[in-house]
């Protein structure tokens, strides 16, 4: 997402003016993006897309941008391959990687909406209902105002739109979230992890958002108050949002707005939460200063469980014996990863709690 903002703005500074220094600098935030995610060639599909309206007027500037396109396009592809050693001696695999992300065969089970579903058979609305649960309400509704602003100044006078850089820049990237959406849902490409695959599109929606801040503040723009209350509305939003993510602190990544119930258990029961597993690190070190022993046995949910052992200092990580077998362990520890539902342990002796659903639970058995 930090490269394709970045990449967008190298676009922004080529479209304002064409010099083999930006067009390289372009070029070279567009190859550092594919290598480092194949969906990155969106940025040039974005780039080759803006250069439309000019290459329309058939005059020199579409001579030039013939030149530009041509420069880039081949900048970027010896780019690409000079940052990516595995293309040196399989140049295929470019290809072959772009089809896999396409389909990628994820195994595994995803929870969404209270359902454990194949990540490759996910619906089609499981990406927009993940931007509406976790974008912050004030963000959706500002997005949504510009979208529908964009689109309306669009069509009273498409030819202006057209023929204006900023204009057409604006509306390309405005509408590529919903392009590109459209597209995910109708190749059915394998998704999981709530949107995390698709968060480069957040820039985009936060350019709808100023799209209809901006207009606002220019309809009234004569009438102090009302321009008082948009700003006041909007520094209230952003505070809360604050607010909330300090209380979230360090689990960031449950974020869910007002959109789905925090009661009774209903976001660790219907959606993905700390999919990563962060938050075996707390519940480890509690572990480590709650129980003396000089061997600890730990039974671990998922794969993510020990990773985070890594964490501990030398001597704790000496101490604890991770074990397959729940029956041979002291303590087990859950993120309730492909297990959204309660367990039936009783001894809970510690839990992590973020907006009053559980993120972490340590259930203790008595073999000792």
């Amino acid at each position: 997402m930090s490269v394709f903002i970045i990449g967008l703005f190298t676009l922004f500074l080529l479209l304002e003016k064409q010099t083999k220094k930006r067009i390289l600098l372009h070029a070279l935030l567009s190859a550092i993006l594919i290598d480092i995610r194949i969906i990155g060639i969106i940025l040039p599909a974005i780039s080759l897309f803006i250069s439309i309206p000019i290459l329309f007027k058939r005059d020199e500037d579409s001579k030039q941008v013939l030149k530009t396109i041509s420069l880039y396009s081949l900048a970027t592809i010896l780019l690409i391959y000079a940052f990516w050693p595995a293309l040196w001696t399989d140049p295929l695999l470019l290809g072959r990687s772009f089809v896999l992300m396409s389909h990628f065969p994820f195994l595994y089970d995803v929870l969404f909406q209270g359902q454990l579903i194949p990540a490759t058979q996910i619906p089609w609305n499981y990406i927009p209902t993940w931007i509406g649960i976790s974008t912050p309400p004030f963000i959706l509704l500002l997005s949504s105002i510009g979208f529908i602003w964009i689109l309306i100044n669009y069509f009273r006078n498409p030819e202006q739109v057209f023929n204006s850089k900023n204009k057409w820049f604006v509306l390309v990237l405005a509408s590529f979230p919903i392009d590109f959406i459209i597209l995910l849902i109708i190749i059915n490409s394998s998704l999981y992890d709530g949107w995390r695959q698709v968060y480069f599109l957040y820039p985009l929606l936060l350019i709808s958002a100023v799209y209809a801040y901006i207009e606002l503040m220019d309809k009234l723009r004569h009438k102090k108050v009302g321009k008082g209350i948009i700003n006041g509305l909007i520094i209230v939003f952003i505070l809360l949002t604050v607010m909330k993510i300090y209380k979230l602190h360090p689990y960031e990544q449950v974020y869910f707005n007002h959109f789905v119930s925090k009661k009774d258990e209903n976001r660790r029961k219907s959606f993905e939460m700390d999919y990563w597993g962060l938050s075996f690190r707390e519940g480890l070190e509690f572990i480590m200063k709650e129980d003396s022993s000089s061997l600890i046995k730990i039974h671990f949910s998922n794969a993510a469980g020990p990773q985070n052992i890594l964490y501990l200092s030398e001597t704790n990580k000496k101490r604890i014996i991770v074990v397959e077998d729940i029956e041979d362990a002291d303590y087990f520890i859950t993120n309730y990863r492909y297990h959204p539902e309660d367990y039936n342990y009783k001894n809970e002796i510690y839990r992590i709690e973020r907006d009053k659903n559980t993120v972490l639970s340590i259930f203790k058995f008595d073999n000792k």
